[in-house]
């Protein structure tokens, strides 16, 4: 039988902020009224500080003095960083998923990029976006299920063509282009 978890109203509060920054509802720079949103979520202003206190240490909010929350603002320097950093992230988390990652899995990734490319608004091409993100982890997931997770040559290519990495160096001084031979 399954667990129940439990969760805190500080939880629950910062989910409902998370999702709406994320999300664009509330956008760089605006002002995070914990009396409005307490008001609004139906909730003391005590869960809410500590919402935006865990959403600050995340880097969504940043807290000033004498003047409270707002959405974090990230300069076009600062946003490329990040990317940067996740694609590094990303390249190395490959190539230790990619023995491992099945025929199935494979045909996840194509569908998903199928799908991202089809979509019609950035929520459902965010949605597949995460769900192709998430596929080098599966094995990991998986740890010690992979009987059937040993990838042969050809699986290579069609994995590395879906990441369409290009000449992007990986972790180790390796390359997703050289892998693709």
């Amino acid at each position: 039988m399954a667990q129940i978890v439990r969760r805190t109203t500080t939880s629950i509060v910062a989910d409902e902020l998370r999702q709406r920054i994320l999300s664009g509802q509330l956008k760089e720079g605006e002002q995070v009224n914990q009396e409005a949103i307490a008001s609004e979520l139906g909730v003391s202003r005590i869960p809410v500080r500590e919402a935006l206190q865990q959403l600050e240490a995340e880097g969504l909010i940043t807290l000033v003095s004498h003047k409270g929350a707002e959405v974090t603002r990230l300069e076009p320097e600062e946003i490329e960083e990040l990317f940067d950093v996740r694609g590094m992230l990303e390249c190395w988390l490959f190539e230790k998923a990619l023995p491992h990652l099945s025929e199935a899995d494979l045909t996840e990734a194509e569908e998903a990029v199928a799908a991202m490319r089809g979509a019609k608004d950035f929520q459902s091409w965010s949605s597949q976006n995460w769900r192709f993100h998430e596929i080098p982890l599966s094995p990991v997931a998986q740890e010690g299920d992979h009987e059937d997770h040993q990838a042969r040559p050809s699986q290579h290519r069609p994995i590395c063509a879906t990441f369409d990495l290009g000449q992007s160096g990986c972790v180790g001084g390796g390359s997703i282009r050289n892998m693709r031979r």
